[in-house]
């Protein structure tokens, strides 16, 4: 879902802000990211050709999205056990400190 919201900006002067209310979280754009990649050069292997040779298949996309849901979680768990997550206030106090109210 996105808002459009009408808010005043510089002089008074009204702007049109467009706010999704929906986004990916941190584990959900770092899944993006790796089925990014993923997706178009993984391989499995998928037996030999008449020359001996291996064969490679895609991924199916269920394969590639478990594969990379797994990744994220646990990429974010590592980052949280190391402290290299920081918390961001929510966008209602970024708002207020900024005064960007009614």
């Amino acid at each position: 879902m996105t808002e459009i919201v009408i808010q005043k900006q510089y002089a008074e002067r009204p702007s049109i802000v467009i706010h999704d209310r929906e986004a990916p979280s941190f584990e959900g754009r770092l899944v993006l990211s790796l089925l990014e990649k993923w997706g178009m050069v993984a391989g499995e292997i998928d037996g030999e050709d008449s020359a001996g040779r291996s064969k490679l298949r895609l991924p199916t996309p269920q394969e590639l999205a478990a594969r990379a849901c797994n990744v994220a979680a646990e990429t974010v768990a590592e980052m949280r056990k190391r402290g290299w997550l920081v918390q961001v206030p929510p966008w209602s106090a970024v708002a207020q400190e900024a005064g960007l109210g009614d």
